[in-house]
């Protein structure tokens, strides 16, 4: 498919107006005292807080911790739909304005069918994806009908105050159970197919993608028949510095199963540089829903999705990509 091709089907261009600056610089804060970067630590500081303050909270905490440990539903979908909208509504269009953000449709999609998006790149918390797609009002103005929700590392759901605020906004488990329950017609359910393990190729001006042998989310698309959707999103890796972390830190995320993220912004703190994100969201591969898919399938529909993402970037790449150092590659 060529350039033109893909861009004369139906493209719409969502652009953040530009608001107050004091404002726009306290929303980012505001943002990342909500984000996982302070509270996977916040939480349970908190939580501790209670624990020892007095016997009616110690053991009020200690009936959260029993249910923390055997809500094993609280990894489905528990969306409160007022919660996404308040912070949609208020906080993030200050954000939005902070990075001059864009949501790009290139191509509608039918609401009676179910979606898989797949997103790129990780980043550091893919904050791109966060403010211009799951708290953004405007996306349900372009994709009419369509309900947005994402996955996250089962580890999110143990940690106390942090698992009842991304459940609130929407989160579910990364685990085939939770994903294959959510698929339904109408939804539109993410996942950052690089998973942490694309932290460690983040660079500015580069798009590494780590896709090449990432073949499970195209599985689970054929079991449960839904199309996938390839979304790029230029100017995530532009935020932050990537740094080195401690031995002490990754000791402490390897237990939760995942990568310890060190980085930087603006004047050496987590303040992220302010720098265009534009997230495009493609054309859909479609599947055939086969229960027990065979790894010809899984290849041949793995292939297509390569393609229909290198088209993606292709298209756009000259016009949201002029600063990159090189071209997309996939490790």
């Amino acid at each position: 498919m060529t350039k033109s091709e893909i861009k004369s089907k139906k493209e719409v261009v969502y652009t953040a107006s530009k608001r107050n600056h004091i404002l726009e610089f306290f929303s980012v804060i505001g943002l990342l005292l909500f984000s996982p970067i302070l509270q996977v630590f916040l939480g349970p500081v908190l939580f501790g807080y209670f624990f020892y303050y007095h016997w009616i909270t110690r053991t009020l905490a200690c009936i959260y911790i029993v249910s923390l440990i055997l809500d094993k539903k609280g990894f489905h979908d528990r969306e409160i739909k007022g919660v996404k909208n308040f912070f949609g509504r208020t906080l993030m269009p200050y954000v939005r304005s902070y990075f001059s953000s864009k949501l790009v449709k290139t191509v509608d999609l039918d609401p009676s069918k179910s979606y898989l998006f797949a997103v790129h790149p990780h980043g550091v918390i893919c904050l791109s994806y966060h403010i211009n797609v799951l708290e953004n009002p405007h996306f349900y103005d372009l994709y009419k009908g369509l309900k947005t929700t994402t996955c996250t590392l089962p580890a999110n759901f143990y940690i106390p105050i942090w698992k009842e605020m991304i459940q609130a906004i929407g989160f579910i488990s990364s685990n085939v159970e939770s994903i294959l329950n959510c698929i339904r017609p109408g939804v539109a359910l993410s996942i950052v197919v690089g998973g942490a393990k694309e932290y460690n190729y983040m660079e500015k001006g580069t798009l590494d993608l780590v896709l090449r042998d990432r073949k499970g989310f195209i599985k689970v698309a054929i079991k449960s028949g839904a199309s996938l959707v390839p979304v790029i999103n230029f100017g995530e890796n532009e935020i932050y510095i990537r740094g080195e972390s401690s031995e002490f830190m990754k000791k402490i995320f390897r237990i939760f199963r995942a990568s310890a993220p060190s980085f930087s912004g603006r004047f050496g703190t987590i303040m992220p540089f302010q720098h265009e994100l534009v997230t495009v969201i493609g054309s859909p591969v479609h599947t055939i829903k086969t229960a027990e898919p065979t790894q010809e399938m899984i290849d041949d529909i793995h292939q297509q999705y390569l393609q229909g993402l290198r088209d993606l970037y292709d298209a756009y790449k000259d016009q949201y990509f002029t600063y990159r150092i090189k071209d997309m590659e996939f490790v």
